[in-house]
């Protein structure tokens, strides 16, 4: 009996792993409900397992209704105007890593078969546009004679009225093997000799006329 209320299952289950006869076990209910050395009847086993999972089917509902909560938050402003499909579409795909899209379209009331067709359209017309870019990009980059880098030609499409980032330039000019030239950085400073270095002699003895040529060569290694 106490194996029975411990572990949650029907007295016949926890009978059938011990191996005991259907006749011992009714008479073992009988005594246990007669001298109550059992703590609960069989039919109060019974209604604590239907409580039980009552009350699991419960949270899996309010689990539901709080996510859609959070759903209807986030979009109330396309409830407040009237649910338009492409809007929801673009709230799915900004959501869909926090919730699942079956439940997304369905408190949105969009289909899933709409979304996804929606999401195919869109990375095609993206895919359209980088092409667009890329004959661009490379005219561009061609004109400067291969000088102009990501932020340059960025701004020159800009010039356009093509505004573009920077990223996505890159992007682009990486997936058609071009870069540009970038201008080195100013060294800053002068060099410093090494106190520890050996110092070699002076031959010239600082003395740089000459009266006639060859007797005399120098050399400037200054950067």
């Amino acid at each position: 009996m106490r194996l029975v209320e411990e572990s949650g299952k029907s007295f016949k289950s926890v009978a059938a792993d011990l191996g005991i006869g259907a006749e011992t076990r009714r008479r073992w209910v009988r005594k246990a409900e007669q001298d109550g050395t059992g703590r609960m009847t069989c039919a109060e086993r019974e209604e604590l397992r239907r409580l039980r999972q009552e009350v699991k089917a419960l949270r899996s509902e309010v689990q539901i209704l709080r996510e859609e909560r959070d759903i209807l938050k986030k979009g109330c402003g396309l409830l407040r105007q009237g649910v338009v499909p492409r809007a929801a579409y673009a709230l799915i795909e900004r959501e869909r890593a926090n919730h699942s899209v079956v439940t997304l379209c369905r408190v949105l009331g969009v289909s899933t078969s709409g979304y996804y067709a929606w999401q195919a359209g869109r990375r095609s017309r993206r895919a359209r546009e980088d092409e667009k870019l890329k004959a661009r990009i490379l005219e561009i980059s061609n004109n400067s004679r291969g000088t102009y880098g990501a932020p340059r030609i960025g701004a020159a499409l800009a010039r356009e009225g093509r505004p573009c980032s920077r990223k996505r330039v890159a992007r682009l000019m990486k997936e058609l093997g071009i870069q540009g030239i970038s201008r080195r950085k100013a060294r800053a400073g002068c060099t410093r000799r090494n106190p520890r270095a050996e110092a070699y002699p002076d031959l010239v003895k600082r003395h740089f006329v000459a009266n006639k040529p060859g007797p005399l060569w120098v050399a400037d290694i200054t950067q």
